[in-house]
């Protein structure tokens, strides 16, 4: 994998600081095995995808540069709030090498407390894929009897810099009160709501970049 792609790798789930991207840990950061490129290496990986215009610096409350523009990473300028993006052009060219299933992309919404109690949410590119996931969950167990609603979302974003022109979002009522111990608990997430849940979920959520993460072994 040459560098380039190591970098759109780890930009494409997240908006990192560039201190994180300049870590001597990063390959543990961002759960790429392999030689990481030292400091130096990554300041020209980082400099040259700038000035292609397929990542960009975003600082926080300040002025958002312009694709393509040069960054000087040895000036004051730089703080801790300062992150590097990927630009659509960038995610195009991600998506290129690693061919990501859409259709079986999930992810975890903000929970919410409905009436009372506490309802966690899916969002994914397919409305049968949540079904599935839905059916999967109900079959370990998991608010066989609860309530559900499937909302349509236009225009959505998966990811910061991808846009479908359609998803879902399925609301699973968990059946615990805000109130109680474990609704309180999902109100954190699934992973503070129950551990056996959240690797269940682990499981289905990584199959949509499947390809790349082998890949990267």
């Amino acid at each position: 994998m040459n560098n380039t792609y190591l970098l759109l790798g780890q930009l494409y789930k997240l908006r990192p600081t560039l201190a994180q991207l300049l870590s001597e840990n990063a390959a543990d950061i961002f759960n790429q095995p392999g030689r990481s490129p030292t400091t130096n290496e990554m300041k020209r990986i980082i400099q040259k995808a700038l000035e292609r215009g397929i990542v960009r610096v975003d600082s926080g409350g300040h002025r958002r540069r312009k694709d393509g523009e040069r960054l000087d990473l040895a000036s004051e300028q730089l703080s801790a709030n300062l992150r590097i993006e990927l630009t659509p052009k960038g995610g195009a060219l991600w998506e290129s090498q690693a061919s990501p299933s859409w259709d079986y992309f999930v992810d975890e919404g903000e929970p919410r407390a409905i009436r009372g109690s506490a309802w966690i949410f899916l969002t994914g590119k397919s409305r049968s894929w949540l079904q599935m996931i839905d059916d999967t969950l109900k079959a370990l167990g998991f608010f066989r009897t609860t309530g559900r609603r499937l909302v349509v979302l236009h225009d959505w974003h998966p990811l910061y810099w991808k846009k479908l022109r359609v998803g879902y979002s399925l609301g699973i009522d968990t059946g615990h009160a805000v109130e109680s111990q474990l609704g309180t608990r999902f109100m954190q997430g699934l992973v503070a709501g129950d551990e056996r849940l959240a690797n269940v979920f682990s499981v289905l959520s990584s199959i949509w970049d499947a390809k790349w993460l082998a890949s990267l072994r």
